[in-house]
């Protein structure tokens, strides 16, 4: 394609292309000569194979893969979805990207290898379909509530009659084009893409929050709706004027949900050898989604149809997720390129906009309906939601979330226009639409949370500040079955009662791999949906352990069993956001470290360790590491006689907030029957010299006074509580004492100390092994004294970190609601 234009009246010839009708109208006719090879002679001995049409579809899918690799590294900063990267690629590798570089265009994409990018682009949409009826559980809408349904219909409706008033105004149509054209903007309108809202919440980590999965359960209706309308559009339209054959369509659809559905969990069920998957039950579904896209295209629907019908109707089970953990990416990363492509070659600026003096009044009237579409969903919603008396913010978080476009936006405006319903302006004019309204989304969600995270004033949530009688909300978190014993142990000696009930929060932490974005599961039915086979079964164990726990208690425990699965670098943002969100007291974490069978810990998980660590700096709440070794050897010695078992709890108090909340744990602790608690005041010695050691009791040993002198004045008649003062001058004397006189108890309970500075601690913290242990904790579990006893650290969440500021200035964490600096200049 490197000779010049000739324009003769009708047709433009172009290179070895002859183009009739190019001056407008809904499509144009492309004439090329091509050259039959004999089958007895290689092809390569008479043509070049770069003009054959499967290394035309290689060097396609490569440009875009290369066009897509950089959008995304461009956009990265930016946050935006890689459906935005995705549609920026298609549109790079058009006439308005590599289009205007004639012979680069030439080689890329001729005309005569559109039927093969266009078939490969089909097939790709017919697998990508029915993986999204994989991830589409419709049962679901059965529970939604009113608000939701109210807000999902204001998501569709308002959207597809605005559809109808923008598309009359865009082109002035009066005749059965202003029905047609208008029902495809109207649906592209209503549109919102259930698999990219799902991961914009995820990576918003907003996902948990009642927001989110008001968000999301409306995005799942605004998803199912105009795949219904399109069913109806593409029927009607080409079976017109034979209307009652639409029936077939229907028919068929019925006879899947109602007849096949149950068919296949039968037969899948009857087949698998213990329960395990074999490479024929994948052959099965490979057929039965042809054979389903199949029927629908020859009955007059489109075969997309049947792609997502049969993917609605798989069972959720392990076979499901196995075949989208193995598809997912070829199809997403390898197929849906042509896709993309594909509607990247429809897409041309100039149809919609003229660029001279003449047209400026016209390209307004373009931006202006544009702007117009891109925003219609979001007012609609957010007038909804406001009317249910939603925040501002939030009423405008929804109206935005449903917002959220993807490739079912595209595969509408698609449908149109292979239907000749929408012309090439028309086309265009909505595909940027969509792509504006959808690269908005995430940016503006997050200047939205990050101003109101600056400015909104969060509660501190803590035991020490909690009433006695109040319920104590805990989110127990569980890496695997390992961490049951311990933490279930902990949970049943935190003394829960009809008056001082115990809320938990049992979220099961699953690594993300293979799928698309994190996700939450609430399993209000008890059955881990979502998981494969060990997650499953582990998940399951989980729950049970849990609810076991639940019907132990009656009315003084309530558990709500979650799993929480993103990649491990960003676990500790959902445990904080679900905390925030659940508004818990504590977030109850297991130590890194898993005890042999004499006690001994055993090497630890890292990635475990760096969860914690990012807890304990990031945490708006207290956070408890429970250092699981077993009951303790006087418990252990009872149950072995079948007796009720003694516990032996020593709490070391050292000072500061930390020290104050695991009084505050223990103190509760001590309410549990047959627990004898011994509280351990450290204090230092009034012959100290060191002017640090004044500095520090004059600064802060009063809040500690008056929190302690409290305690024992409401504990003085409780015969199971005792109280000890020993006097150190140094951290060697601390911990010599601990080691002599408070060796032999089933459990210590300790303030991770995090900011104080202490002289009674001095020189502990540079031998440290495990600094997010504090260091007493950290001595506690590395001595052999308490080899077989559970340590418990508990730091105590401030809006202000306590930290060193600079030489000559010391700042601690003060009070419970504020922090508090106090500089004092050293010698």
């Amino acid at each position: 394609m490197v000779s010049p234009y000739k324009d003769n009246g009708n047709s433009l010839i172009y290179g070895n292309y002859t183009i009739y009708n190019f001056k407008g109208g809904n499509a144009f006719t492309i004439c090329y000569t091509e050259n039959d090879v004999p089958h007895d002679n290689a092809f390569w001995k008479n043509i070049n194979p770069v003009a054959t049409s499967l290394p035309y579809f290689i060097t396609q899918i490569l440009v875009m893969m290369v066009l897509n690799r950089i959008f995304t590294i461009i956009l990265k900063p930016l946050h935006q979805p890689r459906f935005v990267c995705q549609m920026l690629s298609g549109i790079a590798a058009g006439p308005n990207g590599l289009g205007l570089f004639p012979v680069i265009s030439g080689l890329v994409n001729p005309f005569k290898s559109n039927n093969m990018l266009e078939t490969m682009a089909n097939f790709g949409l017919v697998l990508y379909v029915f993986l999204v009826g994989l991830e589409m559980d419709i049962t679901t809408i059965k529970g939604i509530q009113k608000k939701v349904m109210s807000i999902a219909i204001a998501g569709v409706l308002p959207p597809l009659l605005i559809g109808f008033v923008l598309y009359s105004l865009f082109q002035n149509h009066q005749d059965f084009k202003f029905v047609s054209g208008g029902f495809f903007w109207g649906m592209s309108l209503s549109v919102t893409s259930f698999p990219d809202l799902a991961r914009v919440l995820s990576d918003l980590k907003i996902l948990h929050t009642d927001m989110g999965r008001m968000a999301l359960s409306a995005g799942l209706v605004n998803d199912l709706s105009p795949w219904a309308l399109l069913v109806l559009a593409v029927t009607m339209i080409n079976l017109e004027p034979s209307y009652h054959l639409a029936l077939l369509t229907l028919i068929f659809l019925i006879f899947c949900w109602y007849g096949l559905r149950p068919a296949i969990s039968w037969l899948i069920h009857h087949t698998s050898k213990d329960g395990k998957l074999t490479d024929l039950h994948f052959y099965f579904i490979l057929s039965g989604v042809m054979v389903c896209a199949f029927i629908t295209d020859a009955i007059g629907s489109q075969s997309l149809i049947g792609a997502l019908m049969f993917g609605l109707i798989m069972p959720n089970g392990e076979l499901g997720l196995k075949f989208r953990d193995k598809f997912e990416y070829f199809v997403s990363e390898i197929m849906m390129p042509a896709f993309f492509m594909t509607s990247g070659l429809r897409t041309d600026v100039f149809y919609v906009f003229e660029f001279n003096l003449d047209a400026i009044k016209k390209n307004l009237v373009a931006i202006f309906i544009i702007l117009l579409a891109s925003t219609a969903k979001f007012i609609s919603t957010s007038i909804v939601s406001f009317c249910y008396r939603m925040p501002a913010h939030d009423a405008m978080a929804i109206g935005l979330l449903i917002s959220t476009k993807g490739v079912l936006s595209l595969i509408i405006l698609n449908a149109g226009r292979n239907l000749q319903c929408l012309d090439n302006k028309e086309f265009t004019a909505m595909a940027y639409a969509t792509l504006l309204m959808t690269a908005v989304v995430k940016p503006i969600m997050l200047l939205i949370y990050k101003s109101l995270k600056r400015f909104k004033q969060h509660k501190n949530r803590s035991v020490e500040t909690s009433k006695p009688d109040s319920e104590l909300r805990i989110l127990s978190c569980v890496h695997s079955t390992r961490n049951l014993s311990g933490i279930i142990n902990f949970l049943e000696i935190s003394n829960p009662t009809k008056k001082s009930p115990i809320c938990v929060f049992a979220v099961h932490l699953v690594e993300l791999v293979g799928r698309a974005s994190a996700m939450l599961i609430i399993h209000d039915t008890g059955k881990p949906v979502g998981l494969l086979g060990r997650e499953r079964a582990e998940s399951e164990q989980i729950i049970s352990a849990f609810k076991n726990y639940e019907s132990s208690h009656e009315e003084a425990v309530s558990v709500q069993p979650l799993t929480a699965v993103s990649p491990y670098s960003s676990m500790h943002e959902d445990i904080c956001a679900l905390a925030e969100d659940k508004q818990v007291t504590l977030v109850l974490i297991p130590f890194h470290k898993l005890p042999k069978a004499d006690g001994v810990l055993q090497d630890g998980n890292n990635t475990i360790r760096n969860i914690n660590q990012n807890l304990l700096a990031k945490a708006s709440c207290s956070i408890g590491i429970l250092v699981d070794r077993g009951s303790g050897p006087a418990m252990r010695s009872e149950s072995d006689r079948g007796a009720i078992p003694e516990r032996h709890i020593t709490m070391i108090f050292i000072g500061g907030p930390d020290d104050r909340e695991a009084l505050a744990y223990a103190r509760r602790m001590a309410g549990y029957p047959r627990t004898n608690l011994v509280v351990v005041r450290f204090v230092a010695s009034k012959d100290g010299t060191d002017i640090r050691t004044n500095t520090w009791k004059a600064s802060a040993v009063q809040e500690d006074d008056d929190y302690i002198n409290e305690f024992r004045f409401r504990t003085m008649s409780d015969k199971n509580i005792t109280y000890v003062e020993k006097v150190s001058n140094s951290g060697e004397e601390t911990v010599a004492t601990i080691k002599t006189m408070f060796h032999d108890f089933d459990m210590y309970i300790v303030g991770r100390g995090e900011g104080f500075i202490s002289p009674l601690t001095s020189g502990l913290s540079e031998w440290s092994d495990c600094p997010e242990l504090g260091p007493i904790g950290d001595i506690i579990v590395s001595s052999g004294f308490a080899q077989q006893a559970t340590v418990f650290v508990i730091q105590q969440s401030v809006p202000a970190a306590a930290k060193i500021s600079g030489p000559g200035t010391m700042t601690w964490r003060l009070g419970n609601h504020f922090s508090q600096e106090r500089t004092h200049d050293f010698i």
